[in-house]
């Protein structure tokens, strides 16, 4: 149930979020080419997606999880995640030199309130420790 009514106002909560809840995850290998379902069609045509501004898609190691948070500090929710596999980028390292590197990208994001939907769009910290979470 939605912590919030249409004529409430939504109320910030700051990180860091202690969180209880139980996760599915649905594991599946894709392949180099970008499945249909890596991202909505409003972020298909954004530098997000753009393989030559954010990485190219490698594959590898995919999932879809399911998670049911019991207990957070906006309540109970809902969220589903989209991790397509691997994309590869480049770093550069402590000498300067630019490294070719991988790692796990989480391209869609649902949740079932909008008070979470909010409070995580606002707060870069949490889904910096979503993929940190994701990538261990």
């Amino acid at each position: 149930m939605d912590q919030t009514t249409p004529d409430q106002p939504i109320v910030p909560v700051p990180p860091p979020w202690k969180l209880k809840g139980t996760i599915y995850v649905l594991s599946f290998w894709t392949k180099e080419e970008m499945p249909v379902i890596a991202y909505s069609p409003l972020e298909a045509k954004s530098p997000f997606a753009d393989p030559a501004a954010s990485g190219e898609h490698l594959g590898g190691l995919s999932q879809i999880q399911i998670i049911r948070y019991t207990d957070s500090p906006v309540g109970p929710y809902d969220e589903l995640i989209v991790c397509p596999g691997f994309f590869a980028y480049t770093k550069d390292d402590d000498k300067g030199e630019s490294k070719r590197m991988k790692n796990a990208r989480v391209t869609r994001v649902y949740v079932s309130q909008k008070s979470t939907c909010w409070n995580g769009r606002i707060s870069e910290y949490i889904f910096i420790i979503y993929v940190a979470i994701l990538n261990n």
